[in-house]
């Protein structure tokens, strides 16, 4: 009886456990088109070399052929996603990072459309002052991105390939601050597009509030990403992917630095010919999912519990399309402990019914 008992108790923590690790999702309705997603981890290795200028390489585009091929099979690639905190050492110099893909079912990849990669590089600055603020000119990834939607491509997401460089000695006296190299993905056309599509990138800083505490301090974000988003749905536009220009171009607001910034930039789709119709075509919803790693130091590795898979394939069969993952400054631990939450929102948009 006892051993019914507590094993009837793990069950009920662990339900407690599972139905708060995300915020409540949208009343359930019934939709004509729900979604399927599937779902592939990579890991990807990247490579430390220390000398006068550090700098960091990855195997990731070696995994590129296998998302095309998932593609030709019937699969519609939406997010490529590096799962934050998930690492292991493979060797003195080198770890394996972890990435998702997530796709969902689809005809039109098999027959009309194939991946292409396009690699950019991101060279933040430092200005100098009292903040030392970062900044990033985005100039070429954006023509980059005008360039491939001009010959029919549509922008999937956009990635750090975890390949880095540290600025020279000189390069650093003049405020630079290295390069970062960034993967941009795109569906192609194989034949003569029927649609072209346009896209606009839009800068939104990120506040967050930074909270004092001991044994570590606590970051609490305030931006609201959902006013955001309903802000361009109204418009007409619809949102593809969130990405920070820099990982650590956070500044401080005001002198007592109890509240920072970070620039994000959003990139928006609308189908060309309408681009000065703002007739609305996508409703949006925001969940967040508190995302969990344990650190088992002596083995070099850090892992997750839980997946927010189940959350993505619940919003599919309401027919929500994922746009992308963002994850954010948020996160907790307790003293003493090898677990590490962190927040990441799950940004999805479907169709308005008409």
């Amino acid at each position: 009886m006892g051993g019914a008992q507590s094993t009837r108790r793990e069950r009920n923590t662990e339900n407690v456990e599972e139905q708060t690790r995300h915020s409540q999702l949208p009343v359930s309705v019934k939709y004509p088109w729900p979604l399927e997603y599937t779902f592939t981890d990579v890991s990807v290795k990247v490579s430390v070399e220390i000398g006068l200028r550090s700098e960091t390489s990855s195997d990731i585009a070696t995994h590129y052929q296998t998302l095309s091929q998932q593609c030709q099979q019937g699969f519609n690639l939406l997010q490529f996603f590096q799962i934050p905190g998930v690492i292991s050492q493979s060797g003195v110099q080198s770890f394996n990072h972890q990435f998702q893909a997530i796709f969902t079912t689809s005809s039109d990849c098999v027959h009309h459309s194939k991946l292409e990669v396009v690699r950019s590089t991101v060279e933040p600055r430092v200005l100098r002052g009292i903040s030392n603020e970062l900044v990033t000119d985005m100039a070429q990834l954006i023509q980059q991105v005008k360039d491939m939607s001009s010959r029919g491509g549509r922008l999937v997401c956009l990635e750090s390939s975890l390949s880095t460089k540290s600025p020279s000695f000189l390069g650093s006296l003049q405020g630079k601050a290295g390069s970062a190299d960034v993967d941009l993905l795109f569906q192609m056309p194989v034949q003569s597009p029927s649609t072209l599509y346009t896209y606009q990138a839009v800068n939104i800083p990120i506040v967050s509030k930074v909270k004092q505490g001991f044994p570590a301090g606590k970051i609490q974000t305030e931006s609201n990403f959902n006013e955001q988003l309903q802000s361009f749905l109204s418009e007409g536009w619809k949102l593809v992917d969130i990405f920070y220009d820099s990982e650590f171009s956070m500044k401080a607001i005001g002198r007592s630095r109890s509240r920072v910034s970070q620039n994000s930039v959003w990139f928006f789709e609308k189908e060309l010919n309408r681009i000065n119709d703002n007739t609305p075509q996508y409703e949006g919803a925001v969940i967040e999912y508190w995302h969990t790693v344990k650190y088992r130091s002596l083995k070099g590795r850090a892992t997750a519990e839980g997946s927010w898979n189940d959350v993505v394939v619940e919003m599919g069969q309401q027919g929500w399309e994922l746009a992308c993952l963002v994850k954010l400054r948020d996160q907790t631990s307790q003293p003493f402990s090898s677990k590490l939450k962190m927040k990441i929102l799950l940004i999805f948009q479907r169709k308005l019914l008409r």
